[in-house]
């Protein structure tokens, strides 16, 4: 939804909600004293134009769900006065731009969820209402962004590393993006390893030594007893039968057992 009631005026362009196809034009740009610019949920292709950047008067930019392909516009943060951006559900690629850092003053919503876009959230990106779920985003969460936002929604980014329980929470991340974070602390914990010098290595491999030779002992113990059990003869067969005179020779108490 916009971020405020839209309000029709002659400042405004609503053509959202129309059968249009194609481009959008570039030449709207010429159009300075446009206020708000709605053309969702359209069949609308192409790039969105950087030439936009010219509506220096915009407080709202609805594109969202068409088919707009190619990057997010840098030129976007020229908008100084912008208060919604919504550019969700498309084909958009690339990454977020860091010049969208310049809208965090006026800046109320930002939407560019849906989309195909990767690569890291830039830090000090904010605004009340953010949506960037459902892309190839990856990274850790900036910190910040957790804890200064009323509403974050970054699910379905598998590759975000969550910084705390919290900000997982209040950004809505799947469960997934816990096991990232701690790949991430490994790598952190291996830096200061290597930092404080090849002894922690050495201490590693000599215990990993330790404990496979211990593993191999047993193993070749076990193996030992098994086949000493296997290759001696039963009892019965070790004990003869006592032979007296006259009487018929059993060679052994099975063959006694057998009468």
């Amino acid at each position: 939804p916009p971020c405020r009631p839209f309000r029709p005026t002659r400042q405004s362009l609503p053509i959202g909600l129309s059968p249009l196809s194609g481009p959008v034009p570039a030449e709207l740009s010429s159009l300075t004293t446009l206020v708000q610019l709605v053309t969702d949920q359209n069949s609308l292709s192409g790039t969105v134009p950087a030439q936009l950047s010219s509506l220096t008067q915009l407080e709202l930019l609805w594109m969202g769900q068409n088919s707009l392909s190619g990057t997010v516009p840098a030129e976007l943060s020229s908008l100084t006065v912008l208060e919604g951006l919504y550019l969700g559900q498309n084909s958009l690629s690339g990454t977020v731009p860091g010049q969208l850092l310049r809208l965090s003053s006026s800046l109320f919503s930002l939407d560019l969820s849906k989309n195909l876009l990767s690569g890291t959230i830039p830090a000090g990106l904010l605004a009340p209402e953010i949506s960037l779920e459902d892309n190839q985003l990856s990274g850790t969460v900036p910190q910040q962004l957790c804890s200064a936002t009323a509403e974050c929604d970054l699910e379905s980014n598998l590759g975000l590393a969550c910084p705390d329980s919290d900000c997982q929470q209040h950004c809505q991340l799947n469960s997934t993006c816990a096991a990232p974070a701690m790949l991430l602390d490994a790598v952190d914990f291996s830096a200061e390893s290597k930092e404080g010098g090849s002894d922690g290595g050495v201490n590693v491999l000599i215990v990993c030594l330790v404990v496979g030779a211990a593993v191999a002992v047993a193993a070749l113990l076990g193996l030992a007893v098994q086949r000493m059990r296997s290759s001696s003869p039963r009892p019965e067969e070790q004990v003869p039968f006592p032979k007296a005179p006259g009487m018929p020779m059993y060679e052994s108490v099975s063959s006694l057992e057998q009468l």
